[in-house]
């Protein structure tokens, strides 16, 4: 018997993570239905930056060219050391990286939620219920499916779905819901944070700027439209509440600016967390973004890594709900994101600790092993890989495949399509070529030169691409090519086109 439903996938949460699954989704065709409790998008900043990846997650949301004024490529950033030394510096590479975006950017999130909830307004199979607090998450005797009980105004609705997702933040219904334990990395540390619009002319820097003094730790960040972040690290015996005093906040920014060249935009104190769920999926029920892990912010990744969580889920829930393969491919979700987490954790808690350290002789530890040739130390951004799940041991596997920018501007990704794409030129086989065809996969052999480069440098005559644009595995002769779609094929229907696993 046909079951019904009323959408295909239920997201709770419409920040960034809960806003880019279900325009992806959307975008695909899929019926999809967001619950957001606010009506209006929050109007402070919270999350300030992204990187080049997330960026081409937004391209392909169909949002990025929409941010205008309220991105800006970053500058870079320079620590200071307990003299007021320089003991690291990072610049970014000028221009378009091997993405096809800078490496990173500030931005403005309340600019980025506002623009997803337009591009989504426009998608026919997408619908916003705004000002819906979600009361209960549902699923159904025989695996039927997930009913969805939401409240506004006192006017209770029900939705069924096929799947659900919870982008709900880190005080997570859905992550109660499906009761799971989080691991804790136990690096809790408060701060405070004051977001301020400059209104006079300053010498402020343009540059992220880590003041990793042992007396306070601080930060300052540069951001789009005449906006500054600082934030201080609490030592201890301070009162958050008393932290967020005029009289308190004047003192602290006192050192780079005086009360009449801004305005407070925002003042508030934040414990900075390291969580993992230890589940991300109960039966049709997914965590993503925060209600998945929570990081601290020195690498700027935690939205970041709950846009990859949103790109990784999508084309699987796609596959799945389209019926061209079992639910046995949402296992890999997690295998995946979770390994690709961690790592970011553990690099965030590894700069934490050389950025907030309040003891003098650690830090002059650190400064005189940063300062050790005579010169600062250079920091540059990690492309992790994901875990294992469909990623194969091909050194490139689970790492993005470059997008290079053609001379009038168009963006590779926009070639690839929006499905699997095999990118190159190999020999196929008769076997290969169903599997190819019933999952949609685009050939693609007039590679531009950056590609050809790409493919030379690894020694391997053709890529196949994964939707989300990363590498599932690299091909050089016609019997790769069987190997490569190796991990696919397990999840595939037995009896579809004729390919088995």
């Amino acid at each position: 018997m046909t079951q019904q439903f009323d959408t295909d996938v239920a997201v709770i949460g419409l920040g960034p993570s809960g806003g880019v699954l279900a325009t992806l989704l959307a975008s695909r065709g899929l019926r999809v239905e967001v619950f957001e409790r606010d009506l209006e998008v929050y109007p402070k900043p919270r999350a300030v930056h992204f990187d080049a990846e997330v960026m081409r997650v937004l391209q392909r949301c169909g949002v990025a060219m929409r941010l205008g004024p309220h991105v800006r490529p970053v500058h870079g950033m320079d620590l200071f050391g307990a003299d007021g030394d320089l003991i690291f510096q990072y610049r970014p590479a000028a221009g378009s990286g091997p993405l096809g975006w800078s490496e990173g950017y500030m931005f403005e999130q309340p600019a980025l939620e506002r623009s997803l909830r337009e591009r989504l307004g426009e998608l026919p199979t997408a619908s916003m219920r705004l000002g819906y607090e979600v009361q209960s998450i549902e699923q159904l005797p025989d695996d039927t499916g997930v009913v969805v009980s939401a409240v506004k105004d006192g006017e209770s609705i029900e939705c069924r779905a096929r799947y659900v997702v919870g982008c709900c933040g880190a005080d997570s219904i859905t992550r109660r819901t499906i009761d799971t334990e989080s691991h804790d990395y136990a690096v809790d540390s408060d701060w405070l944070v004051l977001d301020i619009e400059v209104t006079a002319p300053t010498d402020l820097p343009d540059v992220t700027v880590q003041y990793c003094e042992p007396s306070r730790p601080c930060t300052y960040v540069c951001l789009p439209n005449n906006r500054v972040r600082f934030e201080f690290r609490l030592l201890p015996g301070e009162e958050k509440e008393r932290m967020t005093n005029q009289s308190v906040i004047e003192g602290l920014l006192s050192r780079w600016i005086g009360p009449e060249a801004y305005q407070m935009d925002r003042a508030a104190v934040y414990t900075f967390h390291g969580l993992i769920a230890d589940r991300w999926r109960s039966g049709r029920v997914f965590l993503a973004g925060d209600a998945a892990h929570q990081m601290p912010p020195f690498l700027g990744q935690g939205m970041c890594a709950g846009v990859r969580d949103a790109a990784n889920l999508e084309w699987k829930l796609d596959l799945v709900v389209r019926g061209l393969a079992d639910a046995s491919l949402l296992d890999t979700y997690r295998q995946e994101r979770i390994a690709h987490v961690r790592r970011i954790i553990e690099t965030d808690i590894y700069l934490g600790d050389i950025i907030q350290t309040t003891e003098p002789k650690v830090a002059a530890g650190r400064d005189a092993e940063a300062r050790k040739d005579g010169k600062p130390g250079q920091l540059s951004p990690r492309l992790y890989p994901l875990g294992p799940g469909l990623c194969s041991d091909d050194p490139t596997a689970g790492l993005p495949f470059p997008q290079p920018v053609t001379a009038d501007g168009a963006y590779h990704d926009d070639v690839l399509g929006s499905g699997f794409a095999l990118v190159g030129e190999v020999g196929t086989d008769p076997e290969s070529v169903r599997l190819m065809e019933h999952l949609g996969v685009r050939a693609i052999t007039n590679a531009l030169e950056p590609i050809r480069d790409w493919l030379a440098a690894n020694g391997v005559a053709a890529a196949l691409v994964r939707p989300d644009r990363i590498v599932l595995a690299t091909v050089t002769e016609p019997s790769d090519l069987g190997r490569a779609l190796l991990p696919l094929a397990g999840h595939v229907p037995v009896d579809a086109a004729g390919a088995s696993s």
